[in-house]
């Protein structure tokens, strides 16, 4: 959906970078991206990007100016307890080796619901000073506010506490854990009960908060977030972890914990970062790194290293091959070498999973993934075939890539993109949904998972982008996959990042006219060049509207150039209520690419009352200006709204007179006849709990009586306000009439006021005459024709 970017205007002189504010920390993060949020009352386009110091930022995603900062740190280094970064120095061994930087803090990529305006981020930090007299190494849930970066959700949440008073020992001494048991409630039995395996203590194994690496994008799925655990440089001990938390509590759930070797070590799960994949069926999907041949493809039962696997979690995170995946909620795929791959450090976990849909072919449900073998794996996902030693790979196609593989493969117009040293395109067959190589770019990237991106309006305009050591290249995917592929292709459009380089396993992010890209100073924002922002207006271009005919409408002008789709925002207000007068409406309009304009319409309900308004408001956006004409109204005609028959549908069901829906009916056994009810806009089926209707004496001896009219009511109404002097023979004289929606008239002396906007009516009696010792007002109301 990428309407604004195209090959034709991303080039020099046209597209370039917008702005790079400063950030406190190595991105080792994707940046996120919300638009048409509600910020302080404004709407913006905000996008969010994590740091390795523990910081969240929420950044104005069109001008770069920040929103917010969320620090999960202490601010005062003489805070007790001391909450800091973890030091690159405490990762013991080749731990600190797989750090661009010299602290670790937010390493995976947060993840957004925006049903409920949230952003979930696993923070690491340590913690001196507790009382304890330990060294504390923490893991951390947050959800935070999108708009205000606010914790919610009573968060955070602890994942795992361990202490840990060695992190770094010297040679020949070992580090001692305490994982604080009451704090890691996700750990399952280990399966064989197996004393060596790493951080085991009383039959289970525990995630190891200072050596256990979150790098794994957070993923959200049907409530739940599912982070994935791996190491720092391989440095045991360690397990792979996949642990699933209620978006709701940040609470770990029972049944979605899980341990990839919990009777030997390693298996990480960490897929060069990218997070869990998760299928239309809710099924998720995730591959498992190196570990020993023992605990590899489920040769020990229930460790499953070097492996892709498949997971139902309405039955658990669990390996069970009893059975099949409709039975247990469990499959898997190993390739045929897999015990052999974690003592190379050659496995198959270090890239993550893509997952292809191919209606019509032998096999429609693709999985690929790859690894440091230097390959890259099709696997049928409805049957990945599991593991048999010495049965070959039983995988449907494999791929070459390079002596390593830490990416994510993209697939646009039948066509499959990976980056192996150079990016790499294959066509697809659908005679057997295989792949056939076709073309190759003539540039090389770092080998370290600079990922690839895909932006398009549909399958037109495509763009592939991706980090080269340190600048920004384009390539279009047609070029190198697809019936006019060529090998050696040269990007169409490079840009450096200059000095500040990004981080290992980066990836851009393409969105609305501009790529996103985080490093380790700055967020840096590329789009069009010397842009300048439409004026937008609006106009009632069908200004009424009657239930069941033509809707009402309200059309948003550009004036000016833009390119790509504008979205425009705007509010609602007005006398007709939303979901009652008129159908809800969205509170914003696309005005599409190549087009001046866009019209909203209003559509009146059945019951929608008679002359109520509905008003549009053009709200305020950084991507446009907003014009002299910043509102408009549309105006609902229902003239059988207000009548007494439309009463008796609304509230009896029925227009004819049944004893209950009778005019002269008391329904509700409140002393208010259904006709004074309708005359007075109560509800008939409800007791009044305050008066309809109230007298005062403000001076002289008048009477004064005030109520509220129905101001939709139809003109076969008459409201008469009546005076006596004795309730005796029933000598009643009119002092205030009014018919239909004629004005009122009045006796002599008589004062009457009436606010047309609230119905609210005050009717002054006379001045008294001689000896008056008692005086009695009444409302009286009559319907013509009925």
């Amino acid at each position: 959906n990428e309407s604004i970017l195209t090959p034709a205007n991303v080039k020099t002189g046209t597209f370039g970078k917008l702005f790079d504010p400063a950030i406190d920390g190595a991105a080792y993060a994707q940046p996120l991206y919300l638009s048409n949020l509600s910020v302080g009352g404004t709407r913006r386009n905000v996008a969010y990007v994590a740091t390795m110091h523990d910081s969240v930022y929420a950044f104005d995603a069109d001008t770069g100016a920040q929103i917010w900062k969320a620090s999960f740190i202490s601010a005062d280094s003489s805070a007790t307890p001391l909450i800091t970064t973890v030091p690159s120095t405490d990762l013991p061994g080749s731990g600190a080796s797989d750090v661009d930087g010299t602290e670790v803090g937010i390493e995976s990529t947060p993840v957004i619901d925006e049903k409920t305006g949230t952003i979930y981020v696993l923070g690491k930090t340590k913690e001196t000073g507790r009382g304890d007299g330990h060294l504390h190494y923490v893991q951390r849930l947050h959800a935070l506010d999108v708009a205000t970066g606010a914790e919610k959700f009573n968060g955070p949440q602890v994942i795992a506490d361990t202490t840990c008073d060695n992190p770094n020992p010297a040679s020949g001494t070992t580090s001692t854990y305490d994982f604080n048991l009451a704090a890691n409630p996700q750990t399952p039995s280990a399966t064989s009960g197996n004393t060596g395996a790493d951080s085991y203590t009383s039959g289970k194994v525990y995630l190891n908060a200072l050596r256990n690496l979150q790098r794994c994008s957070l993923t959200l799925s049907n409530g739940v977030v599912y982070a994935g655990w791996a190491s720092h440089g391989d440095s045991r001990p360690y397990h792979g972890w996949l642990v699933g938390f209620d978006a709701a509590t940040l609470l770990p759930i029972p049944r979605l914990v899980f341990c990839d070797t919990p009777d030997g070590g390693q298996g990480g799960i960490w897929q060069a970062g990218a997070g869990p994949t998760v299928d239309n069926d809710g099924t998720v999907f995730i591959s498992t790194a190196n570990a020993g041949a023992a605990y590899c493809a489920n040769q020990t039962p229930g460790n499953v290293g070097e492996s892709f696997l498949k997971f139902n979690p309405t039955k658990g995170l669990k390996v069970d091959v009893s059975a099949d995946f409709a039975t247990t909620g469990f499959d898997f795929w190993a390739p045929g070498d897999a015990p052999g791959l974690g003592n190379g450090d050659s496995g198959v976990g270090s890239g993550g999973l893509m997952l292809v849909d191919v209606p019509g072919t032998t096999i429609k449900h693709l999985c690929f993934g790859g690894g440091k073998n230097g390959k890259l794996y099709m696997v049928n996902r409805d049957n990945p075939g599991k593991f048999v030693s010495g049965g070959g790979d039983r995988d449907v196609q494999t791929f070459t890539v390079n002596n390593f593989y830490f990416g994510e493969p993209v697939f646009f117009n039948n066509c499959l993109f990976f980056d192996a040293a150079t990016i790499q395109g294959w066509t697809f067959n659908a005679s057997d949904s295989t792949f056939t190589a076709s073309g190759s770019t003539s540039y090389n990237f770092s080998g370290r998972g600079d990922g690839l991106v895909i932006s398009a309006n549909g399958t037109t305009n495509g763009i592939i982008w991706s980090f080269s050591q340190g600048v920004v290249k384009a390539v279009r995917p047609e070029s190198i996959a697809g019936p006019n592929a060529q090998s050696n292709v040269a990007e169409f459009f490079q840009i450096p990042l200059g000095d500040r380089s990004t981080v290992k396993f980066t990836h851009p992010i393409v969105i609305n006219g501009k790529v996103y890209a985080a490093n380790k100073t700055a967020f840096l924002g590329y789009g069009l060049l010397n842009q300048t922002k439409p004026t937008v207006t609006i106009a009632a271009t069908q200004p009424t509207t009657t239930p069941g005919q033509s809707p009402g409408q309200l059309t948003f002008t550009l004036a000016g150039s833009t390119v790509g789709n504008l979205l425009v925002t705007y509010a609602v207000s007005g006398t007709a209520q939303s979901g009652t007068d008129y159908a809800a409406l969205p509170g914003t309009v696309t005005i599409p690419n190549g087009s001046a304009s866009a019209s909203v319409a209003v559509t009146a309900q059945s019951g929608a009352r008679n002359n109520a308004v509905v008003t549009l408001q053009v709200s305020a956006n950084s991507n446009y200006t907003v014009g002299t004409t910043t509102q408009a109204s549309v105006t609902i005609s229902n003239a059988a709204a207000g009548s007494y028959a439309a009463f008796q549908q609304q509230y009896f069901g029925s227009q004819s007179n049944s004893p209950d829906a009778a005019p002269t009916a008391d329904f509700d056994h409140d002393g208010l006849s259904n006709l004074l009810e309708y005359a007075l806009a109560t509800n008939p089926a409800t007791p009044q709990t305050t008066p309809a209707y109230g007298v005062t004496v403000p001076a002289a001896n008048q009477l004064r009586l005030s109520f509220r009219r129905n101001l939709q009511s139809g003109s076969n109404l008459t409201l008469r306000v009546e005076a006596s002097d004795t309730l005796v023979g029933g000598n009643w004289t009119a002092l205030a009439t009014k018919v239909g929606t004629a004005a009122w008239t009045t006796a002599t002396g008589v004062a009457v006021t009436d606010d047309n906007s609230t119905g609210a009516v005050t009717v002054t009696d006379a001045p008294a005459t001689g000896n008056r010792p008692r005086r009695f007002l009444r409302l009286a109301a009559d319907l013509t024709g009925n």
